[in-house]
């Protein structure tokens, strides 16, 4: 069992106490060179001065209790009840969801009008900040995810705009849930974008829904709740809604309409002169872009992805255009090493041109009009001149999404990978940061005694939650794509985003590395039964053997030297003489011995996840097919047990209970669950409410006693399942 005394010296504990949840490093923490705190993104040019990158401040983590809102009930960081003793084939109809833990991943950021408080929406709810220190102000669940947030002019309310277009109204002083608006739009599934905003006398609320074909536009009076108008726009390849113009701006044809967002049948229709840069303008009505409006209506700049064009609307001609080249951005999927070139020297897959990168991430002007923050996603962001594109500064690092102060005198940055950032905006120098809410989850796993869980997030921290109630023990260094408890719980491997295997000794409060690495990021790992050998697959198209005792590398290998590819599973026997391996290649190489052995599945393509049956009777495989494998390791295997999943659903995971012979499947409309003796499905459980086209099933595992099932998701969620125990009579 995992001392969590000493556990807790490792961990940068996030203490009990103080609302705040920072991580801190303490003494007793693990002070190997190579880890580090995140790394903060420094000045590029000569002209600002780079601040000193503080510490995190050791805060203790809040512990919200349920809330039920309007029939919903959602858990964050509560005790779970009593459940049975295992989940089985006879119980499995009464398995029900019983918490959702983790850090929630951030979809939109806002800061109230007098500039006092910092909301950030998520797949869990709205959670408020002191923007001074960033200190936890408060939660407010929600039944879905928050997609939009505004704050009343006079900042007592505050209003999340879900992601199905339901509105919540609260008061942001005690967050209590004033008004739920439900009609207008909400049957939509394919909206693209919603804004909400409260007018300027308080007394109205405005939703605009964006979806690809309409532009939806709702208003309700504040005091009453009743509906003012509700109209459609059409929408175009680059719309802009401004409601303190009380306008919608759409490019049609070679126009610009622009619409009011109280009175349908009062627009505009003005002559574009980005018409004269054609090369701009056809880049812009094939592959869309976005318009930023200056706040005060007298200006736009246009963006098609590749070029930002400043246009007076009262002028004939445009004012200035900045470029930057497509080429500077490289696509992920052409991103190798040279480890995964074939013998052409090329690549073995192929690559949708489509999923290249566009430069520009995201244009947002000072409250002002005078200044413009453009975030490249080269990973650079530049602060320029509005009025003539003068470049004053420029810093490394990309927000996706960003808040001026009321007084633009500093600046808060979502970053795609969840970290925010507070920055001045004289000259860029950093100022606080917030790392709760990253924006993705890569891998999750219990401890063998299923005390602890640890998850690896995209933010450069591994975080360690009480399998008892979900709370936040603490963090570990390092962006982990994989993670694995050693089989007798005093190791944890991480496998890190730029190819470092990392160990953790948890008995010990150290680390070390095992070098030299993997040169790209590590997707997969698996200890031998007896802990002293690590299994670890790589993008870099090789697997590596290690010897844990004596920390080096027993052997690597290609699994395709012919054609290599990039290496997302893998498993090892329970002898540890066979090895498997999948990726972006159809079929799963098994090999024995360093030897290849054989190709199972060889016309299948889409593998998503890979299981091995404690004892090695049976692989499992999730993909665009699911197939149960039994005698895996057999040189003559017998022929393979097809898993008919529900039609259209697509699997991501597989697990095994512990104990006895039910298989779980993750697929994006339920987890379903079978038979290993005769491959009988067996029940459903529907969870298609908790996925979108950003959101996905990554890892499924039921603890280690099979009492329960975890569902970790993308967006940062640990959906925890359970057979509630029924008192006796």
């Amino acid at each position: 069992m995992i001392n969590l005394l000493i556990l807790s010296t490792l961990l940068l504990s996030a203490c009990k106490g103080s609302p705040q949840t920072q991580p801190d490093q303490t003494e007793d923490a693990i002070a190997e060179p190579e880890t580090t705190p995140p790394v903060l993104a420094q000045t590029k040019t000569t002209t600002p001065t780079a601040s000193a990158t503080p510490l995190p401040t050791a805060t203790p983590t809040p512990t919200p209790t349920s809330t039920l809102a309007w029939g919903s009930r959602v858990y964050a960081q509560t005790p779970l009840p009593q459940v049975e003793s295992t989940i089985s084939i006879e119980n499995i109809p009464r398995l029900q969801p019983l918490a959702v833990w983790g850090n929630a991943r951030a979809n939109t950021i806002a800061l109230s009008p007098d500039g006092l408080v910092f909301a950030v929406g998520t797949d869990l709810g709205g959670f408020l900040y002191d923007s001074q220190t960033f200190t936890q102000l408060g939660i407010a669940y929600t039944s879905l995810p928050v997609h939009a947030i505004a704050f009343s002019s006079d900042n007592v309310l505050l209003a999340f705009c879900l992601s199905d277009g339901t509105m919540e109204i609260y008061n942001r002083n005690g967050l209590n849930l004033l008004h739920r608006i439900e009609d207008g739009f909400s049957f939509l599934a394919n909206i693209d974008h919603i804004t909400t905003s409260f007018s300027s006398n308080g007394r109205e609320i405005l939703r605009v829904i964006e979806t690809q074909e309409n532009i939806l536009v709702d208003r309700w009076q504040v005091d009453t709740w009743r509906q003012l108008n509700s109209f459609t726009i059409n929408s175009g390849p680059a719309i802009y809604i401004s409601p303190s113009l009380d306008l919608a701006g759409v490019i049609v044809e070679e126009d610009i309409r622009l619409q009011s967002l109280t009175y349908p049948d009062e627009s505009d229709l003005l002559d574009i002169p980005v018409r004269t840069i054609p090369y701009f303008w056809n880049r812009l009505l094939s592959s869309g872009g976005e318009i930023t409006p200056a706040v005060s209506g007298e200006f736009l700049l246009i963006n098609n992805g590749t070029g930002l064009v400043h246009w007076q609307i009262l002028e004939d001609d445009y004012t200035y255009i900045l470029e930057w080249e497509p080429d500077e951005v490289p696509n992920p999927c052409n991103t190798a090493p040279d480890s995964c070139l074939n013998q052409v020297g090329g690549l073995s897959w192929d690559c949708d041109e489509g999923s290249a990168v566009q430069p520009i991430a995201s244009v947002t002007m000072t409250p002002d009009d005078i200044m413009i923050l453009i975030s490249l996603n080269e990973n650079r962001t530049e602060f320029r001149r509005a009025s003539d594109g003068f470049l004053v500064w420029d810093i490394d690092g990309i927000f996706s999404e960003v808040v001026f102060s009321p007084g633009g005198e500093y600046f808060i940055g979502l970053r795609p990978n969840g970290f925010i950032e507070k920055r001045d905006t004289l000259e860029g120098n950093f100022i606080d940061y917030l790392e709760l809410h990253p924006g993705q989850l890569n891998d999750f796993g219990f401890s063998p005694d299923g005390d602890v869980m640890a998850v690896g997030y995209s933010n450069d921290w591994i975080r360690v939650f009480s399998a008892e109630n979900g709370q936040d023990l603490g963090v570990l260094s390092g962006e982990a794509r994989s993670l694995q408890f050693s089989p007798d719980g005093t190791l944890l491997a991480a496998g890190l985003s730029d190819g470092t295997v990392r160990i953790f000794e948890l008995n010990e409060g150290s680390s070390f590395t095992l070098s030299p690495g993997h040169r790209a990021a590590v997707t997969d790992l698996a200890f031998s039964q007896d802990g002293a050998r690590l299994l670890t697959g790589s993008e870099d198209c090789t697997a590596s053997l290690w010897d844990i005792p004596g920390r080096y590398r027993v052997w690597t290998l290609k699994p395709d030297p012919a054609e290599p590819f990039r290496i997302s599973n893998v498993a090892l026997s329970t002898d540890s003489t066979t090895c498997f391996f999948s990726g972006n290649r159809q079929g799963i190489y098994t090999y024995y011995q360093r030897e290849l052995k054989s190709i199972l599945f060889p016309l299948q393509g889409g593998i998503s996840g890979l299981s091995l049956f404690p004892t090695g009777e049976y692989l499992a495989v999730a993909g665009e097919i699911n197939w149960l494998q039994p005698e895996p390791t057999s040189f003559t295997p017998p022929s393979p047990l097809q898993l008919d999943q529900t039609a259209g659903a697509q699997s991501y995971a597989v697990a095994f209970h512990p104990e006895n012979d039910l298989l779980a499947l993750a697929t994006d409309q339920s987890i379903e669950f079978w038979t290993l003796g005769n491959s009988s499905f067996v029940w459903g459980l529907p969870i298609h409410s908790l996925f979108n086209e950003t959101v996905s099933p990554v890892e499924l595992t039921f603890s280690p006693d099979g009492s329960l099932l975890v569902l970790a998701t993308s967006n940062g969620l640990l959906h925890v399942f359970g057979i509630p125990l029924i008192p006796a009579n």
